[in-house]
């Protein structure tokens, strides 16, 4: 259950929902509590619905067919949009996941339907790291931008840098 609270907490910032916890509506679909529908009312009064699979502690092929199933029949009813959400460990946990899921499925229309969900899905990481420290070994990957006095002894406003996956995966 700790899982679907810090993934609750994720969606509420993230997704600019109120956090009013009367506001919130949780339920779970399936007996072995891998599938949540959540309903919430982001900051323009609208209702937003989620549909969530847990991932993170159990991943069986059938919880992801039934998560696809409900999906697309709470999608196919009028006047509703769910959105796909799903919690994974982290994201080497998410790759091998929908590797496996791939291997599984045998016809192209079902490969197609787990790339769709995929590709429109948001991804919630159990074991993520806040923050992270950069060394910067080459001052030509990264630029200041500093205040008007443009000197570079007042304060500094922002960095950006050039930086591959794979050296943020690594930290």
């Amino acid at each position: 259950m700790d899982e679907l609270n810090y993934a609750i907490d994720m969606l509420v910032e993230r997704q600019g929902l109120l956090s009013d916890y009367g506001s919130i509506n949780l339920s779970s679909l399936n007996d072995n509590n891998t599938l949540y529908e959540f309903e919430a009312i982001n900051d323009m009064s609208d209702i937003e619905r989620y549909l969530i699979y847990n991932a993170s502690k159990k991943q069986d092929i059938e919880d992801y067919l039934k998560f696809e199933r409900d999906l697309n029949d709470k999608n196919s009813a009028l006047d509703m949009f769910f959105i796909p959400v799903i919690i994974f460990n982290n994201w080497d946990d998410e790759m091998n996941f929908y590797q496996s899921i791939f291997d599984n499925l045998k016809t192209a229309k079902e490969r197609r339907r787990l790339k769709d969900i995929f590709a429109s899905k948001i991804s919630i990481y159990m074991e993520l790291n806040q923050k992270i420290s950069l060394n910067i070994d080459d001052e030509t990957n990264y630029v200041e931008y500093l205040d008007g006095k443009n000197s570079y002894t007042s304060d500094v406003k922002g960095y950006i840098y050039n930086i591959s996956f794979f050296v943020l995966k690594t930290y």
